[in-house]
């Protein structure tokens, strides 16, 4: 699964009926079947007549009488739009068939048209937009552009675009415009309402929505250049043997921050064995159909504070985590892992070809998968221990690294998928052993500390022990590690499935746990690696499962007293940014400036972090600690502007 895919996390709840009419909707035509046009006046008494089949009613075939009893009840004016829908059996309704990808129309510059999901309001359907979320930044609906009249629906709507209706008749609904599955199109006047976006639609119909990005220089994009590093390190290579590189934008001259460089890996997922790493797409594993140029938001827009500065963007192609560094001879799936390998070039390119050099600043991070690989190289980039010269400084910021090593709800797979997924810990352990990532993860450090090597690679224990500055940013509600863990893929929504409760409790013992992570690093101090000798007390039971006390479950005889620990005093500069908002690596989107802990974004607390650790404002400012504490979902006030428009 991409984690990059996350950043649509505020999505309107699907129940799993609706995501599966949703996925059947996505392979098929948006109208019915010319085969079930038959169907269409099938009548809907008795159990065992033709609408007695809930499987039938979820394709449409007893859509008729549910579209007659709502007209009847809306009016005159509803009754003249479905009389479409009761016509007789020789009124034949126009078949047309549309592509299984969103359709979009430019109206002008600023506004563009799309046909949103079933079940889904145009608040939400502008926001999933392809088109105004490829670079890093979400849609928004615009109440000011619905069509005045039919003739303005005609022509602004259907005139400049692929949309095709049957007949377009007056609806008089809320949530028109929109179309049906048989591509008949209701409309209504701009006056007869005046906010629509956030209307869910009909039963088995589609909204029409106008869609913009909202404007500002928080969504002024900037624009980065691809450099290849072909020429300069051929075994930096992605999965498929085609050379990696990174996009980069210059300093801006005589702005100030000449002398910072930031450097964001992207994230992506992983694959772990054979079967996970055919599943990987094209743009995941390969460079071949990269851009020359990349306009990206979010962390790289004009109001951030590394705007002016060197910024450097690294895309995901080795599906490793940035950590391997093995030949596609030497592993069986057959694909190269050079993650690591491709940070050590990227570093090694900037200092030779690009100016970087002592006592510049370098701003080294990454979201998602990108944030772990940054956390395992955090502590080894200045020399003697990695490419960069003696004196460079480093400041980590950390975008969603925090996994938390806690069991998977013991629950059956409700999403449809063949297998349930494997959780991350498997992952990592599996991962570590086919991509050859144990020179890059572990130190003796960690390994003293904690025995098992793939402990490194996992934030709750790698994190506490970095020694180099960093801001960490982490939702106690992580959705990426929720949907694998919780074996509920693509989780985009805050309702769980049945029993509920079950699912609710977990995501909130998962908070709870990451809330004492935080708390840990912030106070500076982590439990020193407990005795290497177990027995059946309670000081042989992991901390995750007495924290989530289970340990009664895990033990028997006698309760030993725990052995007093000694306490481990990492450095100071550390800042944690961390809300109750159920989100994922929000760097390159406009939750970049939105999401907020006490009044604070991950802009402003990554423009104080970078004043703490530069020559001149050293010292001055407070490294940001800020936590959302009210211990429930999306609880915490600075949730509230998630994608505001």
């Amino acid at each position: 699964m991409a984690e990059d895919e996350h950043a649509s996390h505020q999505l309107q709840p699907l129940q799993p009926q609706q995501q599966r009419q949703q996925q059947q909707l996505q392979t098929q035509p948006f109208l019915f079947p010319a085969e079930l046009s038959s169907s269409r006046h099938a009548g809907s008494s008795g159990q065992n007549g033709r609408c007695g089949s809930l499987r039938r009613l979820a394709v449409g075939l007893c859509v008729v009488p549910v579209f007659i009893t709502l007209a009847v009840a809306a009016g005159v004016e509803r009754r003249h739009f479905f009389a479409h829908f009761a016509a007789s059996p020789s009124h034949t309704v126009q078949m047309v068939t549309a592509p299984t990808v969103p359709l979009v129309a430019a109206l002008n510059q600023s506004v563009v048209w799309t046909l949103a999901p079933e079940y889904m309001s145009c608040d939400h359907g502008c926001r999933a937009m392809a088109a105004l979320r490829q670079n890093g930044n979400m849609g928004c609906c615009r109440e000011d552009s619905w069509p005045e009249n039919e003739t303005s629906f005609r022509t602004r709507v259907m005139g400049h675009s692929r949309f095709k209706c049957s007949d377009v008749v007056p609806g008089g609904f809320a949530s028109d415009p929109s179309m049906t599955r048989r591509g008949l199109c209701g409309w209504q006047s701009r006056e007869s309402q005046t906010s629509r976006c956030a209307q869910n639609p009909l039963d088995l119909t589609r909204r029409f929505c106008p869609c913009s990005l909202p404007s500002g220089p928080e969504n002024e994009f900037g624009e980065l250049t691809f450099v290849s590093l072909a020429d300069f390190d051929p075994m930096a290579v992605c999965n498929d043997g085609s050379p990696a590189g990174y996009y980069w934008r210059p300093a801006a001259e005589g702005a100030g921050q000449e002398h910072i460089w930031f450097v964001l890996l992207q994230g992506g997922g992983q694959c772990y064995d054979i079967e996970s790493c055919k599943k990987r797409a094209k743009h995941a594993s390969s460079s071949e159909n990269y851009k020359k140029t990349r306009r990206m938001g979010g962390v790289f827009a004009k109001a951030s504070p590394v705007y002016n500065a060197n910024q450097i963007f690294v895309p995901y192609c080795s599906s490793d985590g940035y950590a391997g560094n093995v030949g596609a001879e030497d592993n069986p799936t057959g694909l190269h892992f050079r993650g690591a390998r491709i940070i050590e070039a990227i570093f090694k390119h900037l200092v030779a070809a690009r100016g970087l050099h002592p006592p510049h600043l370098v701003v080294f991070g990454g979201y998602s998968s990108g944030a772990r690989g940054a956390m395992i190289h955090l502590d080894r980039l200045v020399w003697p221990h990695g490419p960069l010269p003696e004196g460079t400084r480093v400041l980590g910021y950390l975008d969603s690294p925090l996994w938390i090593d806690q069991a998977t709800l013991p629950m059956p797979v409700v999403t449809g998928r063949g297998d349930p997924m494997t959780n991350l810990t498997n992952e990592t352990v599996q991962l570590m052993n086919l991509a050859n990532t144990y020179d890059a993860v572990t130190t003796p450090e960690c390994i003293e500390r904690y025995g098992d090597a793939w402990k490194c690679w996992f934030g709750m224990y790698r994190i506490p022990i970095l020694k180099t500055p960093f801001l960490i940013v982490a939702s106690q509600y992580d959705g990426y590690q929720m949907s694998v863990n919780l074996q509920y893929g693509r989780v985009r929504n805050h309702s769980w499935p049945s029993p509920q409760e079950a699912y609710s409790s977990w995501a909130n013992l998962f908070a709870a746990a990451t809330r004492e992570q935080l708390k840990q690093i912030v106070n500076k101090t982590v439990p020193a690696p407990p005795p290497k000798q177990t027995d059946s007390g309670q000081d042989s039971i992991p901390w995750i499962w007495r924290f989530l006390g289970l340990s009664s479950w895990l033990s028997s005889g006698p309760k030993q007293v725990p052995q007093k620990r000694p306490q481990f005093h990492p450095p100071p500069l550390r800042a944690v940014l961390s809300w109750s908002c159920y989100s994922h690596a929000q760097s390159t989107f406009e939750n970049f400036f939105k999401l907020q802990v006490d009044g604070v974004s991950m802009a402003e607390a990554l423009r104080v972090a970078i004043a703490n650790v530069t020559a001149d404002e050293a010292g001055k400012h407070p490294m940001p600690v800020l936590m959302d504490t009210c211990g429930a979902l999306d609880c915490g006030r600075g949730c509230s502007r998630i994608a505001t428009c």
